[in-house]
């Protein structure tokens, strides 16, 4: 990267979201530009108590269905 360079990360809950969040927060200057919760897609609702129990995967329950977040970030390198 450039020192002008913008890179834009999407960082979703169902993957190792508090790894890729601590790792681009101790790197880079961080923008949150958007952010967006939703229903899971139906496969997680298959293997539900490997999601529900995997520390690595950010689901949480609103009423009787499973969320999960999703976040758009721009990273610019630390001057």
């Amino acid at each position: 990267m450039r020192t002008a360079t913008r890179l834009y990360v999407v960082v979703y809950s169902m993957s190792g979201w508090r790894r890729s969040l601590n790792y681009i927060t101790k790197n880079y200057n961080v923008k949150l530009l958007d952010f967006y919760s939703g229903e899971v897609k139906d496969f997680v609702y298959k293997d539900l108590s490997w999601y529900t129990n995997n520390p690595k995967i950010g689901i949480y329950k609103v009423g009787k269905k499973y969320w999960a977040d999703l976040f758009v970030f721009e990273l610019r390198l630390r001057i």
